[in-house]
């Protein structure tokens, strides 16, 4: 079982092989997406997709996305949000 986290987290504690999840407010119908900036060799970022947080049209969310740690040590991830063009 993976422990969440949200954007007002800045530092994450894990073990090695045990996911995280992270979810970050979005909302797609603006274009814009949230992008994973990480060092490959040291964690496995997946986009888990979008979970919309309402039933309104154009409405907003969340981002879900599962961090899972390959190595010991300590590394950065960033998440970038912008429109993909």
């Amino acid at each position: 079982m993976s422990q969440g986290y949200s954007e007002e987290d800045r530092q994450i504690h894990t073990s090695v092989g045990q996911p995280v999840s992270i979810e970050l407010n979005s909302n797609p119908t603006t274009g814009c997406v949230w992008k994973p900036i990480a060092d490959e060799q040291s964690v496995i970022v997946e986009d888990l997709g979008f979970e919309l947080g309402g039933t309104a049209i154009g409405g907003g969310g969340k981002q879900r996305f599962a961090i899972r740690p390959l190595r010991t040590g300590n590394t950065r991830v960033r998440f970038e949000y912008s429109q993909p063009w």
